[in-house]
């Protein structure tokens, strides 16, 4: 009996991890669909929207990209991969919907964490599923990209978490006076990260990534012309503004800025974090967790930077999206460490 009930924890641990990696890879190529359909960058860098190189000036950009024409098969490619992406989601709440009932049959004392933990994110998934559906033949909307994108990263962090207190190894550290008053600072920086990613969503679906293609500065200023009603209506078609035209040069500055701001934020209160963490953790071992955090935070800092510079190369664009994803990983995995130990049964 006690085998069996071994072999069923083990079987819902593996089939946990392979739903939350099947669930980041999903994540990603949602990142490539969104890039590819919105155009954002330089997709064939270092050629730009038809020309040689690519434009320097964010005018110069703006132009180009409202006058950009598609190469043959590109559309029909697209197609293909929107077709091919509308599914997948359902294909992982199917299998998650197995993860849910093998956790129900473990009858264990975390029946609650168990089942209801794949079960929600199987109901993530099949509206995710659902929406592209329902998206599909409509004039893409900015606010259908960023809705697949939230329930894509909720799924993710569900069964991340879920996958970490099935796991063996990274155990959450006895409690201590002093590293307790760690616990709401890395919520914070889990909220901050998340909304730093949406944000990076919203940055794509309009093609605001070059705004402002010099770093650290902006069109050649600190603050220069931005329209943030513009650039923040949610419910509009993708790279179209609220008066039925292409959004203004000031609306995407607007959210490119914000983008950055936001970056910065993220930079400096994350990366305080990971020090504190590196600092207080060396008793717990808390100290490799708070590296962990610190080290994809400065990946994803340069590859932004780098992305900016090099006119968005598509494979950097998507270096970043995946690094993105992977800080996410790692302050779920620094939030989860911080939690009181836990006791399994089953």
């Amino acid at each position: 009996m006690l085998n069996a009930g071994s072999n069923l924890s083990t079987r819902y641990f593996r089939l946990t991890l392979g739903c939350a990696a099947f669930a980041f890879a999903l994540l990603l190529f949602g990142v490539y669909v969104r890039l590819s359909d919105a155009n954002p960058g330089c997709d064939a860098w270092p050629s730009c929207y038809g020309k040689p190189f690519a434009p320097l000036t964010a005018r110069e950009i703006y132009e180009a990209w409202q006058d950009r024409v598609l190469p043959p098969g590109v559309l029909q490619r697209q197609v293909a991969v929107d077709a091919i992406y509308r599914y997948l989601p359902a294909v992982l709440g199917l299998v998650l919907v197995g993860l849910a009932d093998l956790g129900r049959r473990r009858r264990s004392r975390f029946l609650v964490l168990q089942f209801m933990a794949p079960a929600t994110a199987a109901t993530l998934a099949f509206l995710q599923s659902g929406l592209a559906q329902f998206a599909a033949g409509r004039h893409p909307r900015a606010g259908y990209a960023m809705a697949d994108l939230a329930f894509a990263l909720a799924t993710v962090g569900i069964l991340w978490w879920l996958t970490l207190r099935e796991q063996r190894f990274w155990r959450p550290v006895p409690p201590h006076p002093r590293i307790q008053h760690l616990r709401p600072r890395a919520l914070v920086a889990l909220i901050l990260v998340v909304g730093l990613i949406l944000l990076g969503g919203w940055t794509a679906a309009n093609n605001a990534g070059l705004a402002c293609p010099d770093f650290p500065t902006c069109q050649g200023g600190w603050w220069p012309a931005m329209d943030f009603v513009d650039g923040f209506t949610l419910w509009r078609s993708v790279g179209v503004n609220h008066r039925g035209g292409m959004i203004d040069l000031a609306g995407i500055t607007a959210i490119d800025v914000a983008h950055r701001v936001a970056a910065l934020i993220v930079l400096l209160y994350v990366g305080w974090l990971a020090l504190r963490t590196i600092r207080v953790g060396f008793d717990s071992n808390l100290c490799r967790y708070g590296m962990l955090v610190l080290v994809l935070l400065l990946g994803e800092t340069i590859v932004g930077v780098m992305d900016v510079v090099l006119r968005l190369p598509l494979v950097v664009e998507m270096i970043h999206g995946a690094i993105g994803g992977l800080l996410m990983l790692g302050v779920i995995a620094l939030n989860h460490v911080l939690r009181p130990r836990r006791v399994h049964a089953g």
